[in-house]
């Protein structure tokens, strides 16, 4: 009887092998989504087209399995010689084994715009938000410092005429204070130092 029960579960485990290894030797068609992640110097701001790629391969589904667990992303360094535009093509950094046949890259190429990076100086403006308490009007604004330093690319520093602090609220006030207020990117990319500055609002009292 036991014997009987062992060759049962013997014949199960065998079957259930074959099973697996028939369909891991079947070829199938997959497709993953790679994420781009691009390297380059700082001097540079590069903008590219798109930052994910679509790819379909060919290959053994024993082969594929170890792909599906793969960090899904594409590495790839540019080192500009020249402003301007720039073609990559995607198939060159894609390496996969021989086994694995690929079938299609979308897109097959990145296009990138390749901009410097210059240092500006530009002068802040208060953004002030509220009204003083009646009877009461700003004498005037110091910002100290007065001008910041805006690192960013070329066309992203013709459209920063000058940097705004956080919004200051002056609701209902009627002394002079003082506050350090961070300010505003008008861009994520671009670095603004100091990153915050000090203002000083000097407010009087109408004469009645």
């Amino acid at each position: 009887m036991e014997d009987n029960k062992a060759i049962f579960l013997l014949s199960i485990f065998i079957s259930l092998f074959v099973f697996i290894y028939v369909k891991l030797d079947k070829v199938i068609r997959v497709s993953f989504n790679y994420h781009l992640e691009l390297n380059y110097p700082d001097y540079f701001r590069i903008i590219p087209s798109t930052n994910k790629v679509y790819v379909e391969v060919l290959g053994k589904a024993k082969d594929l399995i170890f792909l599906a667990f793969r960090k899904k992303s594409l590495e790839i360094n540019i080192e500009p010689q020249r402003v301007g535009n720039l073609s990559i093509i995607l198939k060159d950094f894609f390496t996969f084994p021989n086994e694995v046949k690929i079938i299609r890259i979308y897109p097959e190429t990145l296009n990138v715009i390749i901009e410097k990076v210059v240092q500006k100086r530009r002068e802040v403006k208060v953004n002030l938000i509220g009204k003083l308490k009646e009877g009461y009007f700003i004498d005037s604004i110091i910002v100290e410092p007065k001008f910041v330093d805006v690192i960013a690319s070329e066309s992203q520093s013709l459209n920063i005429p000058y940097i705004q602090t956080e919004d200051i609220d002056i609701s209902n006030r009627f002394k002079t204070f003082e506050i350090k207020v961070p300010l505003k990117k008008s861009f994520d990319d671009i670095k603004i130092i100091p990153e915050s500055v000090s203002v000083k609002i000097i407010i009087s009292e109408a004469i009645k």
